[in-house]
């Protein structure tokens, strides 16, 4: 027996329902693509890049809300997180944790980071020619000619990350900073063309909305007749599924 077409549009009704509610549960609770539209965090994420986010990560808000439905799980140091601008809440901006809670942070005219009067450990980088992962780079990647920047290594407990200066400015942002309970301090990796905490200050941790993760697309130019998709010629493969550090 055939079935009615009543009951199939509503089938068909009550599919689409349930597709939705479980794509807008997802972004909800688990992941949210973002896409990375400036290079203050060049060269660990480049512009163009697609990324998904983890909002698990740091705890659960309420649906539609900015409340929290569970304690909000303090990141770790080195962590890259996505979060509310201070200035405007649907504004969306990405960096990287250098300052938790209650720590004192200092940085150098050079550029260094001391945490608790004790340096971060940063080892620059004499001969980028060599260096296998600056090697993966080009200069539309960079925004900038490659003999003009800085490189270092930054340690952190986990990872080692790469970041950059550019060559014979000053160090932007220098200065002390007390970082209160509840709050962290945050930079971009790409250092004198970022702003970030040394400028708009210290970031409640109730503005966080999870952890980068992944990038699952990346391209160096965007369609001109359509800004928000890829130019699928200048797509970089080789950043498909690469894990943000």
């Amino acid at each position: 027996m055939k079935k009615s077409k009543k009951a199939t549009l509503k089938g068909s009704f009550l599919w689409l329902f349930f597709s939705i509610l479980a794509f807008l549960t997802i972004r909800w609770a688990f992941v949210e693509p973002f896409v990375i539209p400036s290079g203050s965090m060049i060269p660990n994420l480049l512009i163009h890049d697609h990324i998904f986010v983890n909002k698990m990560a740091y705890g659960l808000r309420w649906p539609f809300s900015k409340e929290w439905l569970t304690d909000i799980q303090e990141p770790k140091r080195g962590d890259v997180v996505v979060f509310r601008s201070l200035d405007e809440d649907s504004f969306y901006m990405v960096k990287r944790v250098l300052g938790l809670p209650g720590e004192q942070i200092e940085i150098t005219d050079e550029g260094n980071i001391i945490i608790n009067q004790k340096p971060l450990l940063r080892n620059n980088i004499k001969d980028p020619d060599v260096d296998v992962e600056i090697q993966k780079y080009d200069e539309l990647d960079l925004q900038e000619n490659i003999n003009q920047i800085d490189f270092h290594r930054e340690h952190f407990s986990d990872k080692k990350v790469l970041v950059m200066n550019s060559k014979d400015s000053f160090s932007a942002g220098a200065g002390h900073f007390q970082v209160p309970e509840g709050h962290i301090f945050l930079m971009g990796d790409n250092r004198d063309n970022s702003r970030d905490s040394r400028f708009w200050g210290v970031l409640p941790l109730t503005h966080l909305i999870g952890k980068a993760k992944i990038i699952w697309l990346s391209c160096q130019k965007t369609l001109v007749s359509a800004p928000f998709l890829c130019d699928p010629t200048s797509i970089r493969w080789k950043r498909f599924l690469h894990t943000v550090n």
